[in-house]
């Protein structure tokens, strides 16, 4: 789906392959906006971004004749993975709320618009640790939020049967916000 750069076949979309609804909802907006001419290229989960390497630490052992010195991991390496990365066609630094980072690209991770387990203490504080190690400012980013900012894709304004889901209601389509 994604070559070693990160972009994305917009023509496959598998909602496998991403961890919440939310994203998924999120790749088929980057789709549209691809379709459209508002992005340049997109990609759904990054390359990783190393933030700290493993701590080892040498532990003497007495063995009978001589002392062997092993290697012990103290502490596990850490990175972070965005949800998507995206370029515009604009080239100003903010764009609809979203920061780029200093090569023009927005690194984006997707929020549902409520989660039951309070990870944002745990988002700021791998922000902070990402823009310290790298210059890269993480975006938050909540769907419903944006989509209203911006514009729903088609294929989630409606339901099975054909009508207008209540969520989306007064979310503009892509031809309001291209006007």
């Amino acid at each position: 789906m994604e070559d070693e750069n990160g972009d994305v076949n917009p023509d496959i979309i598998d909602r496998e392959k991403h961890d919440s609804d939310e994203e998924y909802w999120f790749s088929l907006w980057c789709r549209d906006a691809a379709d459209a001419g508002i992005l340049e290229k997109w990609g759904h989960h990054p390359r990783p971004l190393i933030l700290s390497e493993v701590a080892k630490h040498t532990v003497p052992k007495q063995l009978k004749t001589k002392i062997r010195y092993d290697e012990r991991t103290l502490l596990q390496g850490a990175h972070y993975t965005a949800d998507h990365i995206i370029k515009t066609k604009y080239t100003n630094n903010l764009w609809n709320g979203l920061v780029a980072s200093p090569d023009g690209l927005f690194w984006i991770d997707v929020k549902p618009s409520f989660s039951k387990f309070n990870d944002a203490k745990y988002f700021s504080l791998v922000r902070k640790w990402v823009y310290d190690k790298h210059g890269i400012y993480i975006n938050k980013l909540i769907p419903q939020k944006f989509f209203a900012k911006t514009f729903c894709p088609e294929e989630l304004r409606f339901g099975k049967s054909g009508k207008e889901l209540k969520k989306w209601i007064g979310c503009p389509t892509l031809e309001d916000y291209l006007d």
